[in-house]
């Protein structure tokens, strides 16, 4: 049995394992501003600086 980090400092390692069912996952992302990736155009200027 492998022992790993509980979920919350309130469990314990050992004696609460999941039986339940899932039955919905809902992911939110917050506005996050995407100005700080890399545009197409750059991302291929340095992928052809690096031949």
């Amino acid at each position: 049995m492998k022992l790993t980090n509980p979920a919350s400092p309130e469990y314990g390692s050992t004696g609460n394992k999941f039986n339940g069912d899932i039955h919905w996952v809902k992911l939110e992302v917050g506005d996050d501003s995407h100005d700080h990736l890399i545009s197409a155009e750059d991302r291929l200027n340095m992928a052809m600086a690096k031949q």
